[in-house]
């Protein structure tokens, strides 16, 4: 019968940094030797956190974040527009950055100053959205 155990993962997290940083300086000694020995095309160590860093998209969470671009390209809330006008939407947009500002710097995780950039978004986009409905009304 096969052992249902479980092995022990627990790792020190000092002790693993420790045997990362006695591989890093054994790779680096390997690649100081080869350089010396062929210097016509050295090669470097490269730091895989900071490549991935280097090469890492970064996420637009405010002012066109893809998790809304519908497979037209437009947003939700211009759909919303669509469905429900202009003014109805802009009472969304200024009850969403209440919302935003009602929990602003209590979300896990959440910097405060991009839950600041959406209150900003969303009371931009109802101001937008008034004065586009002012003028539909007006002609």
């Amino acid at each position: 019968m096969a052992s249902t155990r479980r092995p022990n993962l627990a790792v020190d997290p000092k002790q693993l940094t420790r045997q990362i940083e006695i591989q890093r300086e054994t790779l680096q000694n390997s690649l100081n030797q080869y350089n010396q020995k062929f210097g016509d095309y050295p090669l470097k160590l490269i730091n895989p956190v900071e490549e991935i860093k280097l090469t890492e998209k970064k996420y637009e969470y405010v002012e066109s974040p893809e998790h809304y671009i519908q497979d037209d390209g437009r947003q939700t809330w211009e759909h919303m527009v669509d469905k429900w006008g202009e003014e109805k939407t802009a009472l969304w947009c200024e009850m969403t950055a209440y919302k935003y500002k009602d929990r602003i710097g209590r979300k896990p995780g959440e910097d405060v100053e991009r839950e600041q950039g959406k209150i900003d978004w969303y009371e931009n986009r109802a101001k937008e959205l008034r004065a586009i409905a002012k003028k539909n009304k007006f002609w």
